[in-house]
This record gives structure tokens, C-alpha cells and sequence, in this order.
């Protein structure tokens, strides 16, 4: 009997060879059950993904249902205030022009606006905002530097975010974890701790999205844990109530484009942890295709 093998490895060890697979060639990552089909000219990781386990599938299926949780939202924008708050380290507290929520948000505001709407994102590091009543699309902005998925939201933000009303919430937190080489165990644990909180006050529907992104240059040989393991962390918490949670793992775009590595579109600035502003256009992009807004 012959016996026929797919070129086969983890995500990680996709993501670092990152092939390109010949036109109908299969490759299947074993830690996450999925796999795509070579066109003879794509990088592996920015091929199209597919799962043929029933769970997974499932999975899949209920985060689509979070992402159309959002865009129901975003619908009544012509007779409602529709409320986006950011969370998370240093990449999210950037609410200059330049930075991926600016330009995020001067997007969606573009294909949602509203005549005499506001155009300004609030900031608040301890998410002390002014509530916005008007129609259209409002961004709050409560990111802090330094922090990491135990220290990026107190109870007491919690609480004046619950008071906003929010229809979706972005979370970016976990490259300082990583760059102290917390536990990915404990950093799941912290983060699923503060989303409970969150849940429990949030008015329904509501949708958290998750962002998974690249991987700081600064720490180039981690000592125990690699940035994927955070990725999978982060997608066990989404996938304790994926109908409410929305994880974008953006990492693969960035390692498609040598981050980390020599980065030859200069995407992460001299300090090897911040985005350039091409870096903050990227993730804007691709948050915003994700999305599919």
C-alpha cells in the first residue's frame, strides 16, 4: 500500500521557512489542524488558510458572527453614535495622525461620516472621556506605555469604558509581556481575568477584537517563550466566547515582510520596538481588510 504524506510542520516552523508551495501542492501545520494550497508564486503564510475539523470550523464560523456583531453596529451610524475604544501598550497609546488608530479611524470614519461629526480621537490614560452623543463614529483612545496585560486597564477604566456604550473594543497588549518572557499561561490568565471584568458590565452585543501583531526586534533570541506562543495564547482567550471575540493575528503579514528579521521596508523604527510610520499605515491596513468594514 502507498503511503502519501503532505509536507507537514508547526505554524512556527511555516512561518520561519515560509515557502513558496508549488501550484496545488498542499502544506499542513500540525498544531493548528489547518492548511493551505500553493499557487506557485504566494509565501506560504499569506496563503489562504482551511480547516477540515468540525470544531475549528465552528470556531471560525462564530468569529465572522463577532465581526458582523460589529458592522451591525457600525450601520447605524446615520442615527446613533457608534463608540471605538482602543486598549493596550505603546503602538496603541500613539493617537498622533501618524499612528495605526489615527489612520484606522480616519478610515472608517470616511466611509461612515456624518455631516458636522467629530473628527478628534479622545485620549485618556485613565479613560476619563467625555461621551459623545452625536451620530456618527467616536474613538476613545485609552492606551498606555509600558504596560502589559495585567497593568493595560484598571477596574476603574473598566467602568468608565462600560459607560460609554461601546460597540467594539480593540486590545493590543502583549509585546512587553514577551519581552519580559512572562508565561504565556499567565498572560492568558491576566488577560481572560480582565475581559470577564469587562463582560460583565458591557452592554450587549459587543465585540472585543483581539490583535495579535509583530514581533518587537529588540528581543531576537527570546530564552523561553517566541512570540507565536502569545498568538496562541491570545487565541484561547477568543475562543472562550468567540461569539463575542474577534482575534486578528496580523503577525504573518509582518513576517512575510522580514519583521522580524532585516526588515527591508524599514516598517519598525531605529528603537527596534515602535512602529514608522509605513509600520503604522501597514497594520491600520491590515486591520482594516480583516475587518472587512
Amino acid at each position: 500500500m502507498t503511503t502519501i504524506k503532505l509536507r507537514r510542520g508547526t505554524w512556527s516552523q511555516w512561518q520561519t521557512a515560509n515557502p513558496v508551495l508549488a501550484a496545488g501542492e498542499p502544506g499542513y501545520e500540525t498544531d493548528t489542524g489547518r492548511y493551505r494550497i500553493g499557487d506557485g508564486s504566494t509565501t506560504f503564510v499569506l496563503l489562504p488558510a482551511f480547516v477540515n475539523d468540525e470544531a475549528l470550523t465552528e470556531s471560525y464560523v462564530s468569529r465572522r458572527g463577532a465581526a458582523d456583531i460589529l458592522r451591525a453596529a457600525l450601520s447605524t451610524w446615520e442615527s446613533a453614535p457608534v463608540a471605538l475604544v482602543f486598549a493596550g501598550s505603546s503602538t496603541t497609546a500613539n493617537s498622533a495622525a501618524t499612528g495605526w488608530v489615527a489612520r484606522f479611524v480616519t478610515r472608517l470614519r470616511a466611509q461612515y461620516s456624518t455631516s458636522g461629526g467629530e473628527t478628534a480621537i479622545q485620549a485618556s490614560t485613565s479613560a476619563s472621556f467625555t461621551q459623545r452623543t452625536a451620530a456618527g463614529v467616536h474613538a476613545y483612545n485609552c492606551g498606555i506605555t509600558n504596560t502589559q496585560a495585567n497593568t493595560y486597564l484598571t477596574n476603574a477604566m473598566c467602568t468608565a469604558i462600560a459607560d460609554l456604550g461601546p460597540a467594539v473594543m480593540f486590545h493590543m497588549v502583549g509585546s512587553n509581556d514577551f519581552a519580559a518572557q512572562k508565561s504565556p499561561t499567565t498572560y492568558q490568565s491576566e488577560l481572560t481575568t480582565r475581559l470577564a471584568y469587562l463582560d460583565a458590565r458591557l452592554p450587549a452585543p459587543f465585540v472585543h477584537v483581539l490583535v495579535h501583531a509583530y514581533q518587537r526586534l529588540d528581543v531576537s533570541s527570546p530564552t523561553a517563550y517566541g512570540w507565536s506562543s502569545y498568538g496562541d495564547a491570545l487565541r484561547r482567550v477568543a475562543n472562550l466566547k468567540p461569539a463575542s471575540r474577534l482575534l486578528l493575528d496580523i503577525s504573518s503579514a509582518y513576517a512575510a515582510t522580514g519583521v522580524p528579521g532585516a526588515d527591508p521596508l524599514n516598517l519598525v523604527s531605529s528603537d527596534d520596538i515602535h512602529q514608522t510610520n509605513a509600520g503604522n499605515a501597514l497594520m491600520a491596513t491590515l486591520i482594516y481588510r480583516e475587518l472587512e468594514v
